[in-house]
């Protein structure tokens, strides 16, 4: 079948889905004259991410998280597919109305039972990380990271700290006791002269602004190329546990730290790392008695058990302590890297490419 029009529609979690269609859409833009549309709520963090980022490509106004939006305006849309990241109900209603759709879900390794309507993808595109793949359909395709072009590594005496985009659809506003924490850890560090730009979504760098100490830090959203560029100077990268930021700072070679965990996704991505011989990490294991039911809880959850963590570590000169002088003595030694490239090599980059070749050939782009 010919596609002429693509709808990409991302997962307004963190900056992880909408970074993973970026990189999708520009290597579409690359290798084919097909008609492309990004569709997400104006007002959203899907287009907070998406902006300025690739102008070639239009906005529509439609809430990616709701049936009835979406199934009006794929409805009017003729000869066209759907590549969803880590969105179920786009691809629930593109199953519905018998349109092409295929599924990128970067997070396989993290769920215990992917949602029912990951199945429906006519292919489900994934990386488990080096762990068993699991058959969520027929059609079910491992490939590389998506991380999109690897930037020229240009070293600058830079830190960059970056906490992400602070927000998910389950769960109301930003996490800010985490965010205070945050901020009391980073007022507490002496970064010895070095630049320091602290990135991450609009509502989270507001916040952080308000709380830092020292008015000489860099604290902006930026967008994604502007991101990259800071990232490939950077000498040092602290940071939460997202995928792509960690996979890029691995492909980078870059001294890497990460902080608490604030999602449950950060956790589990934080426990792996660990597993794969990553020592690096901040977890509250290190300070308080997690049950085992936590790490099957939901990212509703999780985020008030975060802040609650965060409150309760606040009140803890002593535990607020050792997690300063963790990430000072940071800072201060050689960090060996060797392990962060083995895992980057052994699970591959440019998976963009390899998508967009099978999508080329299955949908006659």
């Amino acid at each position: 079948m010919k596609v002429q029009k693509i709808i990409l529609f991302s997962n307004p979690f963190g900056y992880g889905p909408t970074t993973t269609l970026i990189h999708i859409a520009e290597e579409l833009l690359k290798r084919t004259d097909v008609e492309l549309i990004v569709a997400g709520k104006e007002d959203g963090l899907c287009r907070e991410i998406f902006k300025n980022s690739t102008k070639d490509i239009p906005w529509q106004d439609v809430n990616e998280r709701d049936i009835g939006e979406i199934k009006r305006f794929l409805s009017s849309q003729e000869n066209c597919a759907v590549i969803s990241i880590l969105n179920r109900f786009s691809i629930q209603v593109a199953n519905e109305l018998g349109i092409p759709c295929v599924l990128i879900d970067f997070l396989a390794w993290f769920w215990e039972k992917p949602a029912q309507e990951y199945g429906y993808a006519d292919i489900y595109f994934t990386n488990y990380l080096g762990r068993e793949i699991r058959q969520i359909n027929n059609h079910t395709i491992d490939v590389p990271i998506i991380l999109g072009p690897i930037p020229q590594r240009n070293e600058e005496d830079i830190i960059l700290i970056n906490i992400g985009g602070s927000q998910n659809p389950l769960v109301e506003g930003i996490p800010v006791n985490y965010l205070t924490l945050f901020s009391k850890i980073i007022n507490g560090l002496n970064f010895k002269g070095s630049k320091v730009f602290i990135a991450g979504g609009i509502k989270a760098t507001d916040f952080i602004r308000s709380q830092i100490s020292d008015s000489s830090y860099n604290i902006a959203s930026y967008q994604h190329k502007d991101f990259l560029n800071l990232h490939a100077k950077a000498k040092r990268f602290i940071s939460l546990s997202g995928t792509n930021a960690t996979f890029m700072s691995f492909a980078l070679d870059i001294p890497t730290i990460f902080l608490l965990p604030q999602l449950l996704a950060h956790w589990k991505l934080s426990i792996l790392l660990k597993e794969m011989g990553i020592k690096d990490i901040l977890m509250w294991e290190d300070y308080y008695q997690i049950s085992n039911d936590q790490y099957h809880c939901s990212e509703k959850e999780t985020v008030p058990f975060t802040e609650d963590l965060s409150t309760k570590t606040m009140a803890d000169s002593g535990k607020m302590t050792d997690l300063i002088g963790k990430i000072q003595t940071w800072l201060e030694i050689s960090p060996n890297t060797s392990t962060q490239k083995e895992f980057i090599r052994k699970i591959g980059v440019g998976g963009e490419k390899e998508v967009v070749s099978i999508l080329i050939d299955r949908w006659e782009l």
